[in-house]
């Protein structure tokens, strides 16, 4: 629950963020469906933790687990963001920029957040 608590925080502040800069952006890289994205990314993210939090089966661990879940995430954007170029060719720049801005700050709090935690587990 943790993380979920934590994970809505992000996007809260990801959002803030996005009303805040998009006064500042030239046109040509406005994007209008920015809050719809920090939604995919949100939902991606939880089910990307509930994949890393079931058990494990006998001879399983956990960084086959996190590297196979890295790997899915990362071709489901891939698809996501060919299908939208190719479906909306007008706003393949404002897209990619934003697609791309919020899956490095994603990826960044994901990292940060399983780090936090395998840190704080080897401790105890």
């Amino acid at each position: 629950m943790k993380f979920v608590s934590r994970l809505v925080v992000f996007s809260a502040v990801v959002f803030g963020l996005h009303l805040l800069l998009r006064g500042v952006l030239p046109p040509a890289f406005r994007f209008h469906a920015v809050p719809q994205l920090i939604l995919f990314y949100t939902l991606l993210m939880l089910l990307f933790n509930w994949w890393l939090s079931r058990p494990l089966k006998k001879g399983r661990s956990i960084v086959t687990r996190y590297l196979g879940a890295t790997t899915a995430k990362l071709l489901l954007s891939l698809v996501v963001l060919a299908v939208y170029v190719f479906a909306r060719k007008e706003e393949v720049i404002p897209f990619t920029v934003h697609f791309l801005s919020l899956y490095l700050l994603y990826t960044v709090f994901e990292v940060a957040v399983l780090y936090r935690q395998f840190s704080s587990a080897k401790s105890s």
